[in-house]
């Protein structure tokens, strides 16, 4: 609990976690490669804005967005599937 409020986190591998009110989008890193994903990698890495997670080979995309705005993919190397049946939409 934080400020008496508790505090849902999704784990995504190694020692990262997000809350989970952050995830806007887990998508398939292998399956969702085009050039618009492409683009949108490019221009998150020149921003500082990619995050890998160091163990594997990154299976998917987490794209979050923090309170303050700041947008964030993390590189993760959980599948999708996964990640999706633990986060409770």
């Amino acid at each position: 609990m934080i400020g008496g409020k508790t505090l849902l986190l999704l784990h995504l591998g190694a020692d990262r976690v997000v809350p989970r009110r952050h995830v806007l989008a887990i998508l398939d890193a292998r399956s969702s490669r085009s050039t618009d994903t492409d683009g949108f990698l490019r221009l998150a890495g020149e921003q500082g804005a990619v995050e890998t997670i160091p163990i594997g080979s990154p299976r998917s995309l987490v794209i979050t967005v923090d309170a303050a705005g700041a947008r964030r993919v993390h590189l993760s190397p959980i599948s999708p599937l996964t990640l999706a049946r633990r986060e409770p939409y």
